[in-house]
């Protein structure tokens, strides 16, 4: 060796976290000087740096194209040394590469916490093959691994990927709140499409709103259609290529789920549909009563003759031959509802079946219990890391104990919302007591509700609906099992326990139109096996 021999060092880590995981950035250091002593040719210069060496990366390393410059213009340098190979490189093909790149400038590779790949010969040369192709992958594994733990965090309702706009971050990663006030501007510039206003025009509203994105840049009309495509703002996480989706992150939704297909329609040039006609209350039984002879629809209209008379009346949609007035075939109607009468031994019975809907309609709800628990089961799991690293290096102790005391504060929080999302008895209690008083008051309420809420009185009275004839008597195949008319022993329109189901299903979907306790639409939940038989 020449007194003028000298060596460089190449010191890195993937990541921060490395840091305490056996690959500190000291630890190497240390570990190549000492090689570089027994070797006899000290260190010239170290790159130490946080650089990740998976396949793909490495082309165009900064790091390793300035070593290799270095070496070219200081012909003295004789090893480039390394702690252990894969802190060289996790890619084999430009392992070799840079291998023979710098023994072309004199210059020798040199393990230093691996001597048995130092050695000249073939059997060296095969061991470094074989940790070259080892190191690509345990990357690939660690990476498979990455993904894994980011699909784990999209099932528990994370976004691990950057903040959409209209969010910012909170104190937990990947659960995102409101940036206001870019979020009130963008969901009001979504509500404007939907309004019938052009991508251009929404933009325009919200450039002279002052809306920035978080870069301080005016928004264009083609980075807002990727917005108005992006689920996450209608409170679903949609990764493409992965195999389920979150259609319930933990997130804030801008939008509802209605909206958003909405806007996917505008967005494709799909026809646009316009919201129902609102229907006109002079006449409540428009397309609820039908007709006996053809089975269409009653409608209303308004008559007028010549001397400038109008007259309120009803006629078939379908064979348009049966003409009403409407007092008439409102009165008809009245003296079927007059003579309804809730039957109270079948209250037990009732209250039975709407438990059963009622739990059926929660599973969302215990689902998110689960979610909660899970959550907190990895809060914990966290903790324990940060204790048993707290054990294993004392001298961090302040950071550990500051990280243990955040990890407490999301264990107290998730600890709150279980206790609030297991308060579902409580609303069941509130529910039946709304039921009951729904059900007992409907034909004295009829002719006050809203026609959507009509339409469920009448499939709970008369599941079977209701017709009139020419002689104007209505008539119903079937009442609800609740109710029986006066006057009949036998009780003939008496329903069965499918019936019983369908009349709590509809209760409950009244519940949550009217009051916006719950949430889910309970009129899609299919029966059971053991309820269509009963039935």
């Amino acid at each position: 060796m020449s007194k003028n021999d000298i060596s460089i060092a190449l010191c890195r880590v993937s990541t921060a976290e490395q840091a305490v995981t056996g690959h500190s950035l000291e630890r190497q250091e240390k570990s190549v000087y000492d090689a570089a002593e027994r070797l006899g040719a000290p260190i010239e210069k170290v790159w130490s740096l946080d650089q990740s060496s998976r396949v793909g990366k490495n082309k165009d390393r900064k790091d390793l194209k300035e070593m290799l410059e270095f070496c070219r213009a200081n012909r003295n340098v004789k090893y480039v040394i390394f702690d252990e190979l894969d802190r060289f490189i996790r890619d084999a093909d430009y392992f070799f590469f840079y291998k023979v790149s710098f023994q072309e400038l004199g210059v020798k590779c040199h393990f230093a916490s691996q001597p048995e790949l130092n050695d000249a010969g073939v059997m060296p040369k095969l061991m470094q093959a074989v940790k070259a192709i080892t190191a690509e992958s345990s990357n690939e594994e660690r990476i498979t691994k990455s993904t894994n733990g980011l699909k784990a965090r999209v099932r528990l309702g994370y976004y691990p990927f950057p903040v959409p706009q209209g969010y910012k971050k909170t104190f937990e990663a990947g659960l995102f709140e409101p940036d206001e006030p870019r979020f009130s501007l963008l969901q009001k510039g979504f509500r404007l499409v939907l309004a019938g206003k052009t991508l251009a025009e929404s933009v325009r509203w919200l450039t002279e709103n002052g809306y920035l994105t978080p870069q301080n840049k005016e928004l264009n009309p083609n980075r807002f259609r990727e917005l108005l495509k992006c689920p996450y703002y209608m409170g679903a996480i949609r990764i493409e290529g992965w195999e389920f989706t979150n259609e319930h992150g933990l997130h804030k939704a801008m939008i509802t789920l209605e909206e958003f297909e909405r806007l996917q329609e505008i967005i494709d040039k799909k026809r646009f549909k316009s919201p129902p006609k609102k229907h006109n209350r002079e006449f409540p039984l428009s397309n609820l009563m039908e007709c006996t002879e053809c089975g269409g629809k009653m409608v209303g209209f308004l008559h007028r003759n010549g001397n400038g008379w109008i007259g309120y009346k009803y006629r078939c949609r379908g064979c348009k031959k049966q003409l009403y007035r409407r007092a008439d075939m409102h009165a008809a109607l009245d003296a079927v509802l007059d003579g309804l009468h809730f039957v109270e031994e079948d209250k037990a019975k009732f209250v039975a079946k709407l438990e059963m809907v009622w739990r059926e309609g929660q599973a969302e709800a215990f689902a998110q219990i689960k979610l909660l628990e899970a959550r907190k089961q990895a809060f914990a799991e966290e903790k324990r890391k940060y204790l048993v690293a707290l054990a294993e290096y004392p001298q961090l102790k302040e950071e550990y104990l500051g990280q243990i005391a955040e990890v407490d504060k999301k264990l107290k929080k998730v600890d709150e919302e279980i206790s609030d999302a297991k308060k579902i008895d409580e609303d069941l209690v509130e529910f039946t007591a709304f039921a009951l008083d729904y059900v007992e008051n409907l034909k004295e309420n009829w002719w006050d509700l809203e026609f959507a809420e009509m339409k469920k009185c009448k499939q709970i009275l008369f599941p079977a609906g209701f017709s009139i004839n020419a002689e104007q008597k209505v008539y119903t195949p079937q009442i609800s099992p609740l109710f029986r008319f006066e006057g009949y022993e036998k009780e003939p329109f008496r329903g069965s326990n499918l019936a019983m189901v369908e009349v709590a299903r509809v209760t409950l979907a009244s519940k949550t139109a009217t009051s916006g306790v719950l949430h889910a639409q309970f009129l899609s939940i299919p029966l059971t096996e053991d309820e269509t038989n009963s039935g």
